[in-house]
């Protein structure tokens, strides 16, 4: 019975009708909403479910009511000309699909505006898959197109001559950098080397096009692409790195920090700065819902601290999917979860530091835990990895905590500064000292590229081919590990009790 009252249940639950986008059906979406309504409306029953299913129902309604309009007529004028139609889509450009489907439309007719839940084009896969780059979630418009149906919940499209699909996400995603943005690159660009200058772009405004194919071709093969992409592991970065420094200057006095007074302005500050930053670097898809988390986890940290982090990350899942149903099958978020899921169940597992332990002890400590979830992850994300990837190294695990470490303590905290000093010079063009400041982060860089090399030498040595299906016999063995974190706590903690 005291599971049952676990609120970690109930956001679960409520997280299962997300499944059916996979059932390739096209009303989908209205019976994943309706079914959690019916959940939240239970919910509200149970005083212990009460305050989740009260917040999950608000953002139902929120999130999903706009879509739905009861005046299903379509204008006159829609006969004549299709101003604009657009929603988001639910399959890849380059998947097989026979119709295109979409939820969320929209639809103008010279002046005349409508709303639909869900939409389906005709055509083969050629005439369709073949037109214009979108990802799945992304708000696509289509042009040259005629309305054949529609009903109070869907509407058929039927493509015309000239018929072409363009995605609004990416129009909007390069109209989003700003010109504070767009001055960090061209400083960069000015002092930084090639190399240097296309990490630097990458980490700290999210643009990975001055990459060279080569580049991008030996960071996959090390397993360490994720790093070169504003994630979660970056937050993570940036607010360490920004909470440390808000920490240092409101430790004057420091008897209020020793109260504990100065905790929850120091959260306050970092995140909002986090916040700041992205907007400037245009907040990336994957930056987004990592900030989500942060805000997230900030929130229960100082407001309902008794919850597990399990809590945290479930209700993240389902604040994203509400707003976003489609991400459920980006594989960008199923491997940003499923790595997070993956930390947590291995943390109660890794070795615990303690106050009398000694500097290199406590160093030999996170060495040994950063290696231990590196290759936890390295098992744990394969099925989903050999889908994105040809080849995987045996050597990742070791790749991902020298390149993580070098990110996170020298790179990444020292390239921030750069752009801050950047910044601070915007308006008169740059600050002096600058060059000095860019030369450390040219050798810094080229530091980095000479390390790559080397890794990229010896990591040739451990390449294999994925899997090129999974099997029933390779899923069991895999879902057989991921359930072994649970088993050995579980075991843990018996003999603990006895």
């Amino acid at each position: 019975m005291e599971r049952l009252r676990n609120p970690i249940l109930f956001v679960v639950v409520l997280l299962l009708p997300f499944l059916l986008f996979y059932t390739g059906w096209r009303y989908w979406w209205l019976c994943q909403i309706l079914l959690q309504i019916i959940i939240c409306l239970v919910g509200l029953f149970f005083s212990f479910w009460r305050f989740p299913a009260l917040a999950a129902l608000v953002l139902l309604i929120v999130f999903n009511s706009p879509w739905f309009d009861l005046n299903n007529d379509i204008p006159d004028t829609c006969g004549q000309q299709i101003d604009h139609f657009s929603g988001i889509v639910d399959n890849d450009h380059d998947e097989e699909f026979n119709k295109l489907r979409m939820i969320k439309v929209e639809c103008w007719c010279r002046g005349k505006f409508r709303r639909w839940p869900t939409a389906e084009v005709e055509g083969s896969d050629d005439r369709v898959g073949s037109v214009g780059w979108f990802r799945r979630g992304d708000r696509i418009q289509l042009k040259h197109i005629s309305i054949r149906g529609h009903g109070p919940f869907a509407v058929d499209i039927r493509p015309e001559s000239r018929f072409s699909i363009s995605s609004i996400t990416y129009r909007q995603r390069i109209l989003a950098r700003g010109t504070h943005l767009l001055y960090i690159q061209k400083k960069a660009r000015y002092y930084l080397g090639e190399f240097p200058a296309s990490v630097y772009k990458a980490l700290v405004t999210a643009d990975r096009s001055s990459l060279t194919l080569d580049w991008k071709k030996r960071i996959s093969e090390l397993g360490i692409t994720h790093l070169f992409a504003i994630s979660g592991m970056h937050i993570g970065i940036l607010y360490l790195w920004f909470a440390l420094a808000i920490r240092w200057l409101l430790s004057f006095p420091i008897a209020r920090v020793e109260q504990g007074t100065g905790v929850l302005l120091t959260d306050l500050i970092s995140i909002s700065t986090i916040f700041v930053f992205l907007q400037i670097i245009g907040m990336p898809i994957s930056a987004e819902r990592s900030f989500i988390m942060l805000a997230w986890w900030g929130l229960m940290r100082h407001f309902l601290g008794w919850q597990p982090l399990w809590f945290i990350l479930c209700g993240t899942a389902a604040i994203i999917l509400l707003a976003s149903p489609t991400a459920i099958g980006q594989k960008s978020f199923q491997l940003s979860f499923l790595s997070v899921a993956g930390i947590i169940q291995i943390l109660p597992l890794l070795p615990q530091r303690h106050l009398r332990d000694s500097k290199w002890k406590a160093f030999l400590k996170v060495v040994l835990s950063s290696l231990a979830i590196s290759l936890w992850l390295f098992v744990l994300t394969m099925p989903l990895v050999s889908q994105l990837a040809e080849q995987f190294s045996l050597i990742t695990p070791f790749n991902n905590v020298i390149h993580i470490f070098y990110l996170t303590f020298i790179f990444l905290p020292y390239a921030l500064l750069v752009a801050l000093f950047t910044l601070l010079g915007m308006p008169w063009g740059g600050l002096p000292g600058e060059i000095y400041l860019y030369s450390v982060l040219n050798l810094l860089g080229k530091f980095w590229e000479y390390l790559l090399n080397i890794n990229s030498e010896l990591n040739h040595l451990f390449l294999f081919n994925h899997l090129n299906s999974w099997h029933i016999g390779t899923l069991l063995i895999w879902m057989l590990i991921l359930t072994s974190p649970f088993l050995i706590g579980q075991r843990i903690r018996k003999k603990q009790k006895k």
